[in-house]
């Protein structure tokens, strides 16, 4: 079997929006905090701080994106993560301070969300692969992770740039792949693809 690096558009589509959704969720925290300074003659530092260190930081995350961090997995959740501790703790003063029912329900609605992202979009930050055996090829997990059997392809050629896939379908299936293969383990990949084809295996057959 193979497994191939790839980077998958659908991914890049997602991870973008994950980076959407940090910035939305930062703003929301300034707002907080805005509400916060501008509701009571002696509004409660500790809060509005809070609001706005985080909210900083979340946007440093979204400017130099994983470069800084090892794990983009971890870094990604311990953000979402902060990010739930100040939305449920927006809530609680809202609903205890301002005596604010509906922002602070609100609020809550809006930590429940981001608790639920924090499993949808683990897959995202997970290397992306196509894997290849011998009764299939597997598509990344970012792209549904199904299989296309043998029988439904009509050719595949992986280069150190593209691998691509032509189906009976006439799909045209291309990814951009995330590794440098010298020119003998290409050679070796492809030429074993190009024994699986449905016509190289007919006509071996009639040998």
């Amino acid at each position: 079997m193979y497994k191939i690096p790839i980077i998958s558009a659908n991914v890049i589509k997602q991870k973008r929006a994950a980076r959407l959704i940090h910035i939305a969720v930062a703003i929301l925290l300034i707002g907080n905090a805005y509400g916060a300074f501008k509701s009571t003659p002696n509004p409660d530092l500790i809060f509005i701080v809070a609001q706005i260190a985080i909210s900083i930081m979340i946007f440093t995350k979204v400017v130099t994106g994983d470069r800084l961090y090892e794990n983009p997995i971890l870094s990604h959740n311990l953000f979402r993560t902060g990010e739930i501790f100040c939305l449920i703790y927006a809530a609680y003063y809202f609903s205890n301070n301002l005596h604010n029912n509906l922002m602070s329900l609100l609020t809550l609605v809006g930590a429940c969300g981001l608790g639920y992202l924090v499993f949808s979009e683990q897959k995202i930050f997970k290397k992306q692969w196509i894997r290849i055996d011998e009764k299939s090829i597997q598509m990344p997990i970012g792209d549904g992770g199904k299989k296309i059997d043998w029988n439904d392809i009509d050719n595949i050629r992986i280069r150190n740039d593209y691998v691509s896939i032509n189906t009976k379908q006439n799909r045209f299936i291309q990814y951009e792949t995330n590794h440098i293969y010298d020119d003998n383990m290409l050679d070796e990949m492809n030429a074993w693809c190009f024994r699986h084809l449905p016509a190289e295996k007919d006509l071996s057959k009639a040998y």
